[in-house]
């Protein structure tokens, strides 16, 4: 029987974070484990959707500031002046991000220039350049994971799950760009291989796992926080969204139809299409739930008895 709470209060009652940073962290993780998928999928409308991702995950994470017309000007004053933060996630982050988005920017400015700029060409179609990309959007992942990880008091939060959930999320979100790319036209249908669906279909029974196994520790032997997050979550005003947004449409649902791919060997375009949107948005509601259910930890439980 879950006690009376007492002078509880939830992260988005003092730091407010709700859909601006879910929305942040979902592009990120996009920007993030998509410029990995890249290596494997080099074409033009995956290289400008992974830029416009990191471009606004940049803009909303700035937006979320106090005086976002400031941060330009601070960064670089610190960086000149040699005083940079480089212990903050977030100004750690932040740097991540611009590198990343200069990365971005050089693969799709090639795209654009369709080879007419050899020395471009040279650099972002190399091995080498792709596999720095990669890097940098893994280093991305893990930032947007370690971000809240590292959040005090809110223990739900505070464990290496987050940023493995997230690393997981941002895969299935990258599986689904390349679907739906993919699955856009008719003529490049047989692209669909079988290898590749069974990826997704795995990550998806990999997420599930690792999301219920996260909420259960958390609720069955995490503190107080830690458990009456998770009760949000599990049982309480977020379970709907949890369990038909997240679980049901935002990962059941894509694995189904990853087994019956399998299974039959069929490639159905509509399937597949609505698998991946629906894998996207339940990677945004996670996001959101955790961020929503985040709950301070109390001073003293004495309350609780």
């Amino acid at each position: 029987m879950t006690p009376l709470i007492h002078d509880i209060y939830t992260q988005e009652q003092v730091a407010g974070w709700g859909w601006l940073i879910a929305i942040f962290l979902w592009l990120a993780g996009i920007a993030g484990m998509g410029s990995v998928a890249y290596y494997w999928y080099r074409k033009a409308s995956m290289a400008y959707t992974l830029l416009i991702s990191i471009i606004l995950a940049l803009i909303f994470v700035i937006a979320d500031l106090t005086r976002p017309w400031n941060v330009p000007n601070a960064i670089l004053t610190a960086l000149v002046s040699g005083t940079y933060n480089w212990y903050s996630w977030m100004a750690l982050g932040i740097i991540l991000l611009l590198i990343q988005t200069l990365l971005l920017l050089i693969v799709s400015a090639n795209h654009v220039f369709k080879g007419r700029m050899r020395s471009l060409a040279l650099i972002a179609e190399s091995k080498t350049y792709l596999i720095i990309l990669g890097f940098f959007g893994f280093l991305v992942t893990i930032y947007s994971g370690f971000l809240i990880s590292q959040a005090s008091g809110i223990s739900l939060w505070n464990t290496p799950a987050i940023p493995i959930l997230w690393i997981l999320s941002a895969s299935t979100c990258a599986v689904a760009l390349i679907e739906i790319f993919v699955s856009a036209s008719p003529e490049t249908m047989s692209e669909i291989k079988e290898t590749g669906v069974r990826i997704g279909f795995s990550i998806d029974v990999f997420e599930i796992f690792t999301i219920l196994a996260f909420l259960y520790t958390a609720f069955t032997i995490g503190t107080v926080g830690a458990s009456l997050g998770a009760e949000k979550i599990l049982f309480g005003e977020l379970s709907p969204l949890f369990w038909i947004g997240v679980i049901g449409l935002g990962t059941l649902y894509p694995a189904l139809v990853g087994t019956y791919t399998i299974l039959t060997r069929k490639i159905n375009r509509p399937l597949i299409i609505s698998a991946a949107v629906l894998a996207l948005i339940g990677a945004l509601l996670l996001r959101y739930i955790i961020l929503v259910g985040g709950v301070y930890e109390p001073l003293s439980t004495s309350a609780f008895t």
